[in-house]
């Protein structure tokens, strides 16, 4: 998933949002986002529903029977009669009837959230769970289909483990930790919480960061090269003289980030948030390309 983001969805002139991705997801396996809706993760540059990654993935899971049976639910509970006569109270919405818009930030957390749950816990016990399983099966058929590999074998997390090659630290939390010079080559970091973390001059060469939250984090003249930081937050970063070659920074968020002297060939930019704000195109490698609207 493109975890971490919140989507709008446009139909015609009827724009919804934001969401989070995993709503995003489900929705396109039940048919409800079509490939010529529009989606946009800042409401203002959209592109078509279809650009959306591993949206014939998703959108296959329509097919299948368990989804069929969801939707022949739905519409048999919209064509049931309602009841005569006042409702039980239990059953109404007190005083104002429709709920607030919440804000971003309390969304996000929410499908930070949500994500760390799908990942640790496999048992699904209702129809709901059932589907949305599917949906994240389609999506690792997908990456292998493209990638051409299956993910490396991993152990569990390893948090309380020194830094090392190769170590996993998939979803620790490593506020402001002290990793100058730090030899992390090959590591695995998914979803760890690095926030205001001194990495200055640390290896992280080939390391997968992917949806990591680095924002604040320091890392001037470390090596992260051909790295994967696929969906992951660097806003006010000190990136400076980082070495990012050949690094896979598809949506990536470096709004606020200090790139001075990074090196960027070969880096793959594509829908990253670059360090204005800008949104950068999906054939953007090197330099960000602003995406037209």
């Amino acid at each position: 998933m493109t975890i971490g983001r919140l989507w709008y969805v446009r139909r015609g002139q009827d724009k919804k949002g934001p969401f989070p991705a995993a709503q995003i997801e489900r929705n396109i396996s039940l048919g409800r986002i079509r490939a010529s809706d529009q989606i946009s993760h800042d409401g203002d540059h959209w592109e078509p529903a279809h650009t959306y990654p591993f949206f014939e993935e998703l959108a296959k899971n329509l097919q299948l029977p368990q989804v069929q049976a969801r939707l022949d639910e739905r519409q048999a509970e919209r064509r049931a009669p309602r009841p005569v006569g006042p409702a039980d109270d239990s059953e109404q919405r007190q005083g104002a009837d429709r709920r607030q818009p919440e804000d971003r930030e309390v969304v996000a957390r929410r499908a930070r959230a949500q994500r760390v749950w799908k990942s640790l816990h496999h048992e699904q016990h209702n129809k709901r769970r059932i589907v949305e399983a599917l949906v994240l099966i389609g999506l690792v058929l997908g990456l292998v289909s493209i990638l051409g590999r299956g993910p490396s074998p991993r152990s569990v997390s390893q948090c309380a483990h020194v830094p090392a090659p190769g170590v996993n630290w998939d979803f620790c939390q490593k506020p402001a930790a002290p990793l100058k010079d730090a030899d992390l080559a090959g590591a695995s970091l998914r979803n760890a919480g690095l926030v205001g973390s001194d990495l200055g001059g640390a290896n992280l060469a080939a390391a997968d960061l992917s949806y990591a939250d680095l924002s604040l984090a320091k890392l001037p003249q470390a090596k992260l090269a051909q790295a994967r930081l696929v969906g992951a937050t660097l806003r006010g970063a000190a990136l400076n003289d980082v070495d990012l070659r050949d690094a896979d920074m598809t949506y990536v968020d470096l709004k606020g980030a200090d790139i001075t002297g990074a090196r960027l060939e070969g880096a793959r930019l594509a829908n990253a948030i670059w360090i204005d704000g800008t949104v950068c195109s999906r054939d953007s490698v090197t330099r960000c390309s602003p995406v037209t609207k």
